[in-house]
Formats: C-alpha cells, structure tokens, sequence
C-alpha cells in the first residue's frame, strides 16, 4: 500500500510524474487540423479577419489535443487531463492507496480508404497502470515500444515500491 510517507520520500527523485499519454483525435482528424491551420494561414494573408481566428482554433485543437496524466508527489494529488499546445486542463484529485502495476497491451487498428480501395493500419500499444482499490485505476504512459513501458514502470514501481504485474501475455507474471 502507497502511504502519503512514502510519497513525501519519493520526493526527492519526482516532484511531478508527468505523461502524454496519447493523442486525444484520431490521425485523420489531425491531419485535417493542420489542413485548416494551413488554410488560415492563406486566408490571413488575403486579409479575412473573420474566418481566421476560428479556422486557427480549431485546426490547433485538432491537430495538437492529448491526453495524458500528471502526479504531483509534493500535493499527493494527481491529474487525468487534456491538453492543447502545452495547456493542461483537468480536475486535481487526491491519490488512494495503490496496490501495483499493471502493464497492458493492446491491439489498435484504424482503416482508411473509399469505396474502393481501403488501407488498415494496425499497432500495438503498450500501456502501464497505477492500481488502487476496486479496479481503481490511473494510466501514467503509453508507447508502442514496450521496453519503454517496462522501464518507466520499474523506475515508478521501485520508487513508489509498488510491485508489476506484466498482463501483456495469456498468463499474467510478476516482475521483480
């Protein structure tokens, strides 16, 4: 169990755990914000003050929206948010008591095409979870490379000392 003395030693190496965990629009969506940005950008040239500012805002939130999760160690607190252009909005809540880590794996696909013709593209994607009580759980990174995923979970898992637990395979396995 995560105490609040044991986030106040953790301290020392995080003040804030911090992670973008994954876009918050599918690709097609950013794709066609950063089409409306470019379009802006040629209507301010040819003086459109009106449509301007509104293409320019919602191509930014189209195309830069994440979300992520933040845990500030000195507050004990921490942060499910949405974030656009580095802004970070959510609501701070306190942290329960976790129990483990649980890393996760998941299969992705999207499809692309017309009538004709279509391209599916398909990922997988790694994902690493603080567990607390009754399925009480905070996302905290996620990548497609699960070295990555493994190593972020083992730096947080030793210094918060909570155990892994790899659920990625048939038969899930604890990690020392």
């Amino acid at each position: 169990m995560l105490k609040t003395e044991k986030l106040h030693q953790i301290l020392v190496i995080y003040i804030m755990l911090d992670h973008r965990i994954e876009w918050y629009f599918p690709m097609q969506f950013r794709w066609f914000g950063y089409l409306l940005l470019a379009f802006s950008g040629l209507l301010l040239v040819q003086g459109n003050w009106i449509w301007t500012p509104l293409l320019m805002l919602l191509g930014i939130v189209l195309g830069w929206s994440f979300r992520g999760t933040r845990i500030d160690f000195s507050d004990v607190k921490l942060q499910e948010y949405f974030g656009v252009w580095g802004l970070k909005f959510g609501k701070w809540q306190q942290v329960p008591d976790l129990e483990k880590i649980t890393i996760t794996k998941q299969q992705y696909s999207q499809v692309l095409g017309s009538r004709g013709t279509s391209s599916k593209f398909v990922s997988t994607i790694y994902r690493a979870f603080l567990r607390g009580p009754q399925d009480y759980r905070i996302p905290f990174v996620a990548s497609t490379n699960s070295e990555e995923v493994l190593q972020e979970a083992r730096k947080v898992g030793q210094k918060m000392d909570l155990p892994i637990l790899d659920c990625t395979i048939k038969a899930p396995v604890w990690i020392t």
